[in-house]
């Protein structure tokens, strides 16, 4: 006689963990939801940062979290992109000013650059990794694409949906600088025509995305190809993107296009126009434009081992 209520009761036991269980799932997705949004806010602090040291120090922690909190959410798309977004970032801004540091001190193959390059990559590689993540939450086949390369993924690269764009860019330049730390490398080589892809189509929805990083990504890796004059108009879209308050493309314009055509005079000028900009005027570019310094003034202290032929 007691087992109908019984089993009433145990059903309504087992209804009741059911929805406690769904609720505490909801509940945690929201969390990370809502911190997720909070990070992403949180970042410009860091994009004002002027100083470099106290940035690379705390960037680190930064990252982990994020990426610890897409154990939980996988499929997040503003974890995956500032998580393709900071390791990027962490590679291009510090791990690759070692690298320059250490060649500037003639040292260029010293077993610390070499592991200097290894870290480099494998940060690039990660930063790739997590845009492919993102980019598959729109498309779920773009991987075996990515895999069969040519024509299918540039069809599979097209068909993204235009706010696809944070993957296809910080993908696109992750994989490119990855290409270009590993010249060497038949295999990484071949990465090129899929990282130009992505970075031209992220051009196209929008050039002047993230201080116009395709267009100064596509005039780096046109410069490299001697294609010059595709080049410049690249360099000179991603200068306009910001209005010319984020220095990056105007160093790295002279680092690879007036270098290759023996611009030395340009070469001078460009970076020491960069230098003179007051350190204020851009608050929210401070810290990349802190980066470009850096590296404005190495690029100037070595112009005669760039231009060795056409020294003043």
């Amino acid at each position: 006689m007691t087992r109908a209520p019984a089993r009433v009761a145990l059903s309504a036991a087992l209804a009741l963990s059911a929805a406690f269980a769904s609720s505490a799932c909801s509940i945690k997705k929201l969390t990370i939801r809502t911190t997720a949004e909070v990070l992403k806010d949180g970042s410009t602090a860091m994009e004002s940062e002027p100083d470099v040291d106290v940035a690379r120090a705390a960037v680190p922690s930064q990252l982990k979290t994020v990426e610890g909190l897409l154990v939980s959410a996988p499929d997040d798309r503003t974890l995956l992109e500032m998580a393709a977004r900071g390791s990027m970032e962490y590679a291009f801004g510090f791990l690759e000013d070692d690298i320059e540091t250490l060649a500037a001190a003639n040292k260029a193959d010293a077993p610390q650059r070499r592991v200097a390059v290894a870290r480099a990559v494998a940060m690039y590689e990660r930063a790739f990794a997590h845009a492919m993540r993102l980019l598959q939450t729109y498309d779920a086949s773009i991987r075996a694409a990515l895999d069969r390369g040519g024509a299918a993924w540039a069809d599979a690269v097209a068909r993204l949906p235009d706010v696809a764009l944070p993957g296809l860019t910080f993908g696109g330049m992750a994989l490119a600088s990855a290409v270009n730390l590993g010249r060497t490398d038949p295999a990484r080589l071949a990465d090129l025509p899929k990282a130009r892809a992505m970075l031209e189509r992220s051009y196209a929805i929008d050039p002047r995305f993230y201080f116009g990083g395709a267009a100064m990504s596509l005039g780096i890796v046109c410069s490299e190809l001697g294609e010059r004059e595709r080049a410049a108009r690249y360099f000179k879209d991603a200068i306009d993107a910001s209005g010319g308050g984020y220095l990056l493309p105007r160093v790295m314009m002279a680092r690879t296009l007036l270098v290759e055509e023996g611009e030395r005079g340009k070469f001078k000028t460009t970076l020491e126009a960069a230098l003179h900009v007051p350190r204020d005027a851009y608050p929210r570019e401070r810290l990349a434009n802190e980066i470009a310094r850096r590296r404005a003034a190495r690029y100037l202290a070595g112009i005669d081992g760039m231009f060795p032929e056409r020294k003043q």
